[in-house]
């Protein structure tokens, strides 16, 4: 039976997938590095992060403050909407290596989509197009919250990428008219 054009690039892909899984858990892991991505993850556990950075603009921004409490509701919002998904795909999440397993708590939840790359770049891209000046600064947020997922092998590079996708094809979406 010949193979579909799916199952041609899926071998590939899971081959990339796996060697930049490897380079990320192995490659660049100082003390510092390490605990700086660990708090990454951990703060944005949640969405707990893209709260609180929304809360502050909401603070810092009267005339806004209501729509920036209901930005705050996003990241939360796409947590929930993702399990759905997560649990369409059911991909297993990477092994955590023991040199690692004190850096984050290892879930036997579904990894594809990663939920932290999914509200981080929902939020980070509803602030970057209602706050331009803003861009530089939320989406490296956003980019350094997706990449601590599989630098402590909790997602695999294609779980972040997908969510991060799906993220900011959701935050333009719901900013597309603004």
């Amino acid at each position: 039976m010949p193979r579909s054009p799916l199952s041609r690039v899926k071998r590939p892909i899971a081959q990339v997938d796996s060697a930049l899984l490897d380079l990320l858990t192995t490659a660049g892991h100082s003390q510092a590095a390490e605990r700086l991505m660990s708090r990454a993850g951990l703060a944005a556990e949640d969405a707990a992060l893209w709260v609180a950075v929304a809360g502050l603009l909401a603070a810092a921004d009267h005339p806004r403050r209501r729509y920036w409490l209901k930005v705050a509701l996003l990241g939360p919002a796409t947590i929930v909407a993702n399990f759905p998904l997560k649990h369409l795909f059911g991909r297993r999440r990477p092994g955590v290596p023991a040199r690692l397993r004190h850096l984050s708590q290892p879930t036997e939840s579904p990894s594809f989509p990663s939920a932290h790359a999914v509200s981080s770049f929902t939020v980070a891209t509803v602030i970057a197009r209602r706050e331009p000046r803003s861009r530089p600064f939320v989406l490296s947020l956003a980019a350094l919250v997706a990449l601590s997922r599989p630098y402590l092998s909790v997602h695999h590079p294609t779980d972040v990428l997908g969510g991060a996708v799906l993220g900011a094809g959701v935050g333009w979406t719901l900013t597309r008219d603004r």
